[in-house]
Order: C-alpha cells, then structure tokens, then sequence
C-alpha cells in the first residue's frame, strides 16, 4: 500500500528520524555551578537568620522588639527555619555529588569512546550512541553545547543576588551592632507649666504595692480612683528625664505589640517644696531608676484635668540623693511595659 501520509508529515517524520532530538531535550537541565553557589548562600543566610532569632530570644533582647506573648512564636519559627535550612543543605549537598558522580561517568564513557575511534581509525558513534548530527560551530561556540533559548541561555537574574543578600543580611548585621538595644529616641520632660504645681488635697497615707504607671495614669481622669490612690506611697521604676533640680520627669514606654508601637507613659516627680532638697539631675539624667514617692494629683490651671505625680519628702539634698531612699538607680527587666 502506497504511503497516503501527506508530503509535510512525510518530510517531518523522515527528518526526525535522520535528526534525533538531542540529549539536553530528552532530560532536565543540569543545574549550573552558578545555581549551586546561589542557592548554597541563601541557605546559608536562611540558616543565619533562624540561628540569629534563637539568640535573640534566649538573650532576652526579644523584649526589646515584641511583646511577651510573641515570644514563643518567635523562638518557634527561627527553629522551623533552622531544620528547614538543614534540610535543603542537605539536599543541596547530595545533589550535587550526584551531579558530580554522573558527569565522572560521562567522562570516562567519552574517553573510551576517543580511544575505541582511535584503534580503529573511524568514528564508532553507533557503539558510543553518538549522533551523526553536527550543530553549527557558531552556536557550540556561543552556547557551549547546551540549549537555553534566546540570548545562550544566559541567567541575568544573578545580578540582583548582591542586592538580595545585602537585604536579607540586614537583620544580622543589626545583630552583631546589638541592634536594637534599650537606648530609646530623644526623650523630652513634661512640660509642668499647664499644671498647678501645688499638689491639690490633704491624701489618705499608707502605703500602695504593685502600682503601675497606667493605674496612675487612669487613676488621674477619675474622680473615685484620684481619691484611692492620693496620699499612698508608691514605688515606679523608669528613665530619669529633666534638667531641673526640684522635678523631673519618669517615662517608661508602653508595648502594644512590637517596639514599633510602643507609646511614652510619664509620671512628674516633684521634691517637696517645703524641703531644702535639692537633686543631682547631672548624676541621674538617662538612668533607669526606682522611686518612692506619695502620689498626688496636679491639677490643671484650666481646672478640666489631672496629672499623677510623685512627691518625694527628702530632708536635705544628701539624703535625697545618697540614701536610695527616694531614688535608686536600677535595672528593669524590660524597658517596656506591657500591661
């Protein structure tokens, strides 16, 4: 029977069976030493980065960041990405001593191949399952016998690798500087001069344990509160800030979720004013420091608002600034509160 195939498909098929497809079309591409290199370095800056979040958290300068309740979620996810950065290194590894091993082979095969031609003085392609089909010296030249398309298959993305490890070694980089660190922005002191600086009632006495900065600062917008917390001695740790030497100002920063949100909370401290005391705001300027005060109430000159302030009853300046009675200088466990 006559072959009814039509002219073209007789054409096609007659000339791939002439041209076998190459080899490189018949299996995936060999990644490229440059591939290896790229995936190897950000690896090993994934590796960097879950190592660097577990030291964070076990130094304890997550507090600096986050607040408490993100914490295991931290120390969770940077060993995820410490196992997840090991697993692909090993198979990295093992990949490319496959690789290896494969092209090894290669290569005796073809020099076998050379030395069976050579002894019998003709090319036994058939024997080393060559093909007869010769690309064109220019592209051997270009490409380097593998088929990338357009442009020799070239990858232009490794250009932007510096750019991506120079961003992805950010948080590394602020790491090692101890980056972030409790050093907050420029602090300023309450601004007094809206305030009645004679502290307004007679106050209940005694003493109040475990009062914060935010029962205060609450207790100063309600009537009943005000009249709880008057008069009580307090104890409340935060920045000395102010340049004066009968008041300053203590401020403490309140955390939401992350260092990002965290908003100033600030109680006046006041030496009494019938007291010859006098501070040593030189020596405690930017400490942190503990202070036990009577709190009391300033009200403002407009009469529509209260501020919370503490008001210390040294003696004398030696007593105020030498006895820790009134002001210590301390350390915090977190220069953020969080409730």
């Amino acid at each position: 029977m006559a072959d009814q195939r039509s002219p073209s498909l007789a054409s096609l098929s007659l000339t791939m069976a002439d041209n076998p497809p190459p080899n490189g079309l018949a299996s995936a591409p060999r990644p490229s030493a440059e591939w290896f290199q790229e995936q190897l370095l950000q690896t090993a800056i994934a590796l960097a980065l879950g190592l660097v979040s577990m030291a964070i958290y076990a130094t304890g300068r997550v507090g600096l960041m986050l607040a408490p309740k993100f914490h295991p979620w931290l120390a969770s996810g940077a060993g995820v990405l410490v196992v997840l950065a090991l697993i692909r290194a090993f198979f990295l590894a093992r990949q490319a001593g496959y690789l290896s091993k494969k092209n090894l082979r290669a290569n005796q095969t073809n020099q076998s191949c050379e030395s069976k031609a050579h002894h019998h003085g003709d090319h036994a392609h058939d024997e080393c399952g060559h093909s007869h089909h010769h690309p064109d010296a220019s592209a051997e030249t270009c490409c380097d016998d593998h088929h990338h398309g357009p442009d020799c298959g070239h990858d232009h993305g490794h250009q932007w690798l510096p750019l991506q490890v120079m961003v992805l070694s950010i948080p590394i980089v602020l790491f090692a500087l101890n980056l972030p660190n409790e050093a907050f922005g420029a602090m300023k002191a309450l601004d007094l001069e809206a305030y009645s600086l004679a502290p307004s009632g007679a106050g209940s006495g005694g003493k109040a344990d475990g009062v914060s900065f935010l029962q205060l600062e609450r207790a100063a917008s309600n009537p009943e509160a005000r009249g709880l917390y008057d008069g009580k001695t307090v104890q409340l740790v935060g920045k000395f800030v102010g340049d004066h030497d009968k008041r300053f100002t203590l401020i403490r920063f309140k955390m939401n979720c992350c260092a990002a949100d965290a908003v100033p909370l600030n109680a006046a401290i006041m030496v009494d004013p019938q007291s010859q005391a006098r501070l040593d705001y030189r020596h405690w300027s930017g400490k942190w420091v503990e202070v036990n005060g009577e709190v009391r109430f300033l009200q403002s000159r407009d009469g529509k608002s209260y501020l919370a302030a503490l008001i210390l009853r040294a003696k004398d300046t030696e007593e105020l600034n030498k006895s820790e009675t009134w002001i210590r200088e301390t350390v915090p466990d977190s220069p953020f509160l969080t409730n």
